[in-house]
C-alpha cells in the first residue's frame, strides 16, 4: 500500500492522508521493539465512536500526524558527539530527498541539520534525537515528535553499524518522524500469521501490548459503505516493513508477510506516499481540516481524550496549513 492511508468524506472525495502508530526500534540483538504512541488508541476510539465517521472526525483526526506545510523540519540532539550527530543528519538527508519529493513544501532545515545543536539551545526543535543505550531505535510519528523529548532514539555510534545498515535504521525512524506507518500493518495488506510466542520470547518488547501495537493490522472502519482508509497494493519492498526470521511466522517463510531481509531504503511507494502526503493538493485540504479542529475539540470529552486533545491543540497552533 501507499505508506499512508487516505480518508474520505461523505461524498467519497479524498481529503486527508495519515500515519497513525508510534515509535519503532531494534534492541541490541536487532530485535524489534515499539513504544506505544499515546494518540493511537485515542484516535481509534474516536473513529469507532463516530457512527457515521463524519466529516469532522475523519478530516481532522486522519491528517493529524502530518506536518503542516510549508515547513522546514528542525532537529536537535540531547547527546552524541559532533561526528555522530553529523552522521545521522547526513544519513537522514541521504535517505529522504525530502525537498525534491515534496517540491520544497516540506524539507529539512539546513541550519539545524548542518549545525546539529543541543536541544537545550533549540527547545522547540521538531525532531529531538538521543542515543540512549539499551533503549532501541524508535521515533514518534509526525507532529507527535513535538510533544516528547527525546522524540527519537538511535543506538548507533560514529563507526557502527556499517553505512548501509546505519542508513536503514536512520531512514526507518525518520520515515516515522515524517508520518509513515508500518507497511505490514496496512488495513489492505496480507494477513500476517505471526508466531507471537516465538516473537515474544526471542525479541525484546516493553509489553505484550506494544508487541501487538507493532504487528496487528490496523482496523479499517467502514461506515455507510465507505472506508476510513483507502490504500494501494501491499509493498513488501517498503522501508517501513519489519523483517523477522522465518521462525517468527506460523507458516515460516511461506507467510505472505515474510521478507528475506531488511529493506535498506525507501521503496517507490514509500516515496509516492511522501509526494502525496505533502503534495500541492494537500495545502488547501490541510487548511480545511485545521479549521474544523475547534468543533472536534468541543465534541471530545476532556477526560477521555486528554492526549488526543493535546495533539489537536498542537496541530491548530503550528505554523503552516
Amino acid at each position: 500500500m501507499f505508506r499512508m492511508w487516505f480518508g474520505a468524506i461523505a461524498s467519497g472525495a479524498v481529503i486527508w492522508c495519515v500515519m497513525v502508530l508510534p515509535t519503532t526500534g531494534h534492541d541490541l540483538k536487532g530485535a524489534t521493539v515499539e513504544k506505544t504512541l499515546s494518540s493511537s488508541p485515542d484516535r481509534y476510539r474516536a473513529l469507532a465512536a463516530t457512527p457515521t465517521a463524519d466529516f469532522n472526525t475523519r478530516s481532522v483526526l486522519n491528517n493529524l500526524m502530518l506536518w503542516p506545510i510549508p515547513r522546514e523540519l528542525t532537529v536537535c540532539f540531547l547527546t552524541g558527539s559532533p561526528a555522530l550527530r553529523q552522521r545521522v543528519s547526513a544519513s537522514a538527508r541521504k535517505v529522504w530527498a525530502l525537498a525534491q519529493l515534496t517540491g520544497g513544501r516540506l524539507r529539512f532545515d539546513a541550519a539545524t541539520f548542518d549545525s546539529t545543536p543541543d536541544c537545550g539551545q533549540t527547545p522547540t526543535a521538531d525532531i529531538r534525537i538521543d542515543f540512549a543505550p539499551k533503549s532501541g531505535h524508535w521515533s514518534y510519528v509526525g507532529i507527535e515528535s513535538r510533544l516528547y523529548t527525546p522524540s527519537m532514539n538511535l543506538e548507533v555510534s560514529e563507526d557502527s553499524p556499517p553505512a548501509s545498515e546505519f542508513d536503514r535504521l536512520v531512514g526507518h525512524e525518520f520515515g516515522h518522524a515524517l508520518g509513515l506507518e508500518h507497511e505490514h500493518q496496512s488495513p489492505g495488506g496480507k494477513k500476517c500469521e505471526w508466531d507471537f510466542d516465538y516473537i515474544w520470547s526471542k525479541y525484546s518488547w516493553t509489553s505484550q501490548e506494544d508487541m501487538h501495537h507493532n504487528l496487528d493490522a490496523l482496523q479499517d472502519y467502514i461506515q455507510d459503505g465507505k472506508h476510513a482508509y483507502i490504500f494501494s497494493t501491499y509493498d513488501k519492498r517498503s522501508l517501513m516493513h519489519y523483517y523477522f526470521a522465518p521462525e517468527g511466522f506460523k507458516d515460516s517463510d511461506k507467510d505472505p508477510c515474510y521478507i528475506k531481509a531488511d529493506n535498506l531504503g525507501p521503496s517507490e511507494q514509500d516515496k509516492d506516499a511522501i509526494r502525496i502526503a505533502y503534495g500541492p493538493e494537500m495545502v488547501a485540504k490541510m487548511a480545511q481540516a485545521k479549521g474544523l479542529i475547534p468543533d472536534l475539540l468541543k465534541a471530545l470529552p476532556r477526560d477521555d481524550y486528554t492526549r488526543l486533545r493535546d495533539l489537536l491543540n498542537l496541530k491548530a497552533t503550528l505554523p503552516g496549513q
